[in-house]
């Protein structure tokens, strides 16, 4: 920590946000021309910075396991999983959220099976893509005696996953899914955030329209092949907590 200082920070800012690595990004009610006419003014003196670097397919690392963190200090357990999940450029990505969301979303699988059975305060997964790889993350919280049962049920639900796959719930999933899109797109902050995140994703900036047309496009034999590709019963597990073993 020593060595990072007003020096590095402004070294960090010149070689890393040039103008070649960021993009202008304008949404709501404005003239293109005017727009153009002033960054070219304003911003053509701004320093290229270095090269974006040449990027290489990722091989994630899933060690796979349970670790336990003991904390004496705490009351309960805070538990944490990842497996493995999809890019942001695959073509089934939306279909990776639409099985998360039926497993942990808010009348998910896991609702019913930890929290609405009283074994938990919360539990969740989610699906999380970056640029060449994804990953399924989610957990729960519970009193330390409960535990080891709330992690052998929330293992059985992501092992069992395949049988919450019917057409009625992925077209409730899917449907979900696109209306939470187009209420982001309501607001000049949500509409800017999903560009911002297309555009380093996958550099292109598609319209709401398209986002929304491929949650209506998920179909049940995508899910399905999701399920076949990302195996949701390789855990990465970290329990935090006042508990010695899981």
């Amino acid at each position: 920590m020593g060595a990072l200082n007003a020096a590095a920070l402004a070294r960090h800012h010149r070689e890393r946000y040039g103008a070649g690595r960021v993009a202008l990004v304008m949404t709501g009610q404005f003239d293109p021309a005017t727009v153009l006419a002033w960054a070219q003014q304003h911003l053509q003196r701004w320093p290229t910075g270095l090269p974006a670097p040449v990027l290489t397919p990722a091989v994630p690392a899933h060690p796979e396991g349970v670790r336990v963190l003991h904390d004496p200090d705490l009351s309960r357990v805070h538990v944490a999983s990842a497996c493995p999940g999809l890019g942001a450029a695959d073509s089934l990505r939306e279909a990776a959220q639409v099985l998360a969301d039926l497993i942990g979303g808010e009348n998910g699988a896991l609702y019913w099976a930890l929290i609405d059975t009283g074994l938990c305060d919360s539990a969740d997964l989610g699906h999380l893509e970056y640029q060449d790889a994804g990953t399924f993350e989610g957990g729960f919280s519970c009193d330390p005696e409960r535990a080891p049962e709330a992690l052998a049920i929330y293992r059985r639900v992501l092992r069992e996953a395949e049988a919450l796959i019917t057409p009625q719930a992925v077209r409730r999933a899917a449907r979900k899914l696109a209306v939470g899109t187009l209420l982001r797109a309501e607001t000049p902050q949500g509409r800017l955030f999903t560009l911002g995140m297309e555009h380093l994703a996958t550099g292109r900036t598609p319209d709401t329209a398209e986002l929304v047309a491929r949650y209506e496009a998920v179909t049940p034999e995508a899910v399905r092949d999701v399920l076949e590709r990302c195996p949701l019963d390789r855990l990465t597990v970290v329990a935090l907590g006042p508990v010695e073993q899981l």
